[in-house]
């Protein structure tokens, strides 16, 4: 079995750690496996092919800014990748995120059309459903045909607005395609795929996994390097704090309700780390995994104020490392938490800081969350991915 996975990153990302981890699992297994990357850097000790120099990301981005198409350049690189795809000959072709500023949408997908092979197209996100964002929010529009997008200025941020055109289009080319496996990681993003133009096409739901080996409760001496009493509650964050969808203003205004207690965010710029008021930890991206499982396992709560996601596995990190989660009910943010979380409406900071100081009073005990995270182990996850290649592979359709 020969698998080819696309995605805009091999390292950096948690899609990035899927495909890798897919792909090591596929050779593992006796398969052969490679991934075709936008941009960045190549992970270690997998196949993989960038499709894309630095300079036709830069203009694809530039041209995206300028006319709000995004997908519709980088005309020369993908047909260089779809060259390699024929010759490369996969049983199964498997698409992640494919905006980023490194594809042509509709050279890539009439070459699958050409190809007629069994796609599996994993949906980490909304965009292949609208004209513009990657996440839906609250806006209908995505259901009626866009147009008049409010929301060019966010990623990937544009000049003007085509939205309309563009949903057009990706209808058009993404229903191309005869063999096509829709997977998305929450039961949330499959409900509006069976609600969108995608609604034809089959769809299995394949939560993200974490590594159970790794993401567990642990003693360690975090407190103590940040001179973090044992008597202070820590309310952990993790996430990129530099997408405003994040939270970061809410996790200010939580300062501000809870006494006694600190506040520890990871994924800061050094601008933002600045610029926290008295009371809250500021920290850089933590990129080793161990360590991150360090700071949760210190941790006494961990919040998601998140208003854009699909199956956070941030979450899951938490759980497995013993601490409950509070997080607004965001898209499938709710769904991992069973009865180790409390999820509360989105932007209701007074419903947030009350769940806080709940569970800082009367926590769930660690075996307890753990259990809750042992659902979401990432080698029973891809599997599931495995099986679904094998039956693609051997001809059958879902």
């Amino acid at each position: 079995m020969k698998i080819l996975q696309i995605n805009t990153v091999c390292t950096g990302s948690s899609t990035a750690t899927i495909s890798v981890q897919l792909a090591r699992m596929v050779t593992a297994n006796g398969g052969e496996s490679l991934i075709a990357y936008g941009r960045d850097a190549a992970a270690p000790s997998v196949e993989s092919i960038r499709i894309e120099n630095i300079s036709e990301f830069l203009m694809h981005a530039l041209l995206s800014r300028l006319t709000d198409r995004q997908g519709f350049f980088s005309a020369s690189a993908t047909r260089k990748l779809s060259d390699f795809i024929r010759k490369y000959n996969p049983d199964v072709i498997h698409l992640h995120n494919l905006h980023g500023y490194y594809l042509n949408i509709r050279i890539l997908f009439e070459t699958l059309a050409q190809l007629d092979k069994p796609i599996v197209w994993t949906l980490h996100d909304c965009w292949a459903l609208t004209g513009h964002c990657v996440y839906i929010g609250d806006c209908p529009k995505w259901r009626t045909g866009c147009g008049d997008c409010p929301k060019t200025h966010l990623y990937p941020n544009a000049l003007v607005d085509q939205s309309a055109r563009n949903l057009k289009e990706k209808q058009l080319l993404f229903t191309l395609v005869g063999n096509l496996t829709i997977v998305t990681p929450s039961d949330w993003l499959g409900r509006l795929v069976r609600r969108s133009f995608l609604s034809e096409y089959p769809v299995e739901v394949i939560p993200n996994g974490i590594d159970l080996d790794v993401f567990m409760p642990s003693e360690n001496d975090f407190r103590a390097q940040r001179d973090i009493k044992a008597s202070e509650k820590i309310v952990l964050g993790v996430a990129n704090f530099r997408d405003t969808n994040k939270g970061l203003d809410d996790f200010t205004a939580l300062s501000k309700t809870i006494p006694g207690c600190r506040i520890v965010l990871v994924g800061l710029s050094e601008k933002q780390i600045a610029s926290l008021p008295e009371g809250i930890l500021g920290l850089p991206r933590v990129n080793d995994p161990a360590e991150l499982a360090k700071i949760y396992s210190a941790a006494d709560v961990f919040v998601n104020p998140t208003y854009a996601d699909n199956f956070p596995t941030v979450n899951l990190e938490a759980l497995a490392c013993g601490i409950p989660v509070v997080t607004y009910d965001t898209g499938g943010s709710a769904e991992s938490i069973g009865s180790c979380g409390i999820a509360v409406p989105t932007g209701d900071r007074e419903a947030l800081s009350a769940a806080v100081q709940m569970y800082l009073m009367n926590p769930p005990s660690r075996e307890f969350c753990r259990v809750q995270a042992s659902a979401f182990d990432r080698n029973a996850r891809f599997e599931a991915y495995l099986r679904l290649y094998e039956k693609l592979a051997e001809g059958g359709k879902q």
